[in-house]
C-alpha cells in the first residue's frame, strides 16, 4: 500500500478514504462517502488501495469493482460524479499552483491529485512543502 506523509494514521489503517482510493473514484468518475468507505470490509478497502487505474481499461475494471462492492455490501450504487479532467497527470503544473515543471514530474500522481485538490494556496503549499525539500519561503 501506498500513502503520502502527510496522510494520518485514519487513513493508512484504511478508517478514512485515502488520497490514492479518492483520486482512483475521481478518475472513473465515482465517490464514495465516508459512510460508504466505513461499510466495506477492510479486504475491500485494500483491494481498492492496491488496485491499479493507469489504463482505461484499468478504470473500467475498478469502476466495475466499486459498483460490484457497493451492490454487494452496501446494496446501494456508488455515487456518480461529472467526469473531469486529470489535471494532475498531465506533464506540466496547474498555472495557479506555483510549481515548476521539474517540481511536478517529481511528484508522485497521488502527490499531484493532492496538490490539485487543495482547498487554498496556503494548504497547497504546506502539502508541496511535505512533499518534497521545499522549505518555506512565502
Amino acid at each position: 500500500m501506498s500513502f503520502l506523509v502527510t496522510e494520518d494514521h485514519r487513513a493508512r489503517s484504511l478508517e478514512t478514504v485515502p488520497i490514492c482510493v479518492r483520486r482512483k473514484l475521481a478518475e472513473c468518475g465515482l465517490e464514495l462517502g465516508p459512510e460508504q468507505w466505513a461499510g466495506l470490509p477492510i479486504a475491500a478497502r485494500r483491494r481498492m488501495v492496491d488496485m491499479r487505474v493507469e489504463s482505461a481499461r484499468e478504470r473500467r475494471s475498478f469502476a466495475n469493482l466499486v459498483g460490484w462492492l457497493c451492490g454487494t455490501f452496501l446494496q446501494a450504487p456508488p455515487a456518480q460524479q461529472m467526469e473531469v479532467p486529470a489535471p494532475w497527470r498531465a506533464s506540466e503544473p496547474p498555472a495557479d499552483s506555483d510549481l515548476s515543471a521539474s517540481e511536478w514530474r517529481a511528484l508522485s500522481v497521488d502527490g499531484r491529485f493532492a496538490i490539485v485538490e487543495a482547498p487554498n494556496r496556503e494548504a497547497r503549499h504546506r502539502l508541496l512543502s511535505a512533499l518534497t525539500d521545499r522549505r518555506s519561503s512565502k
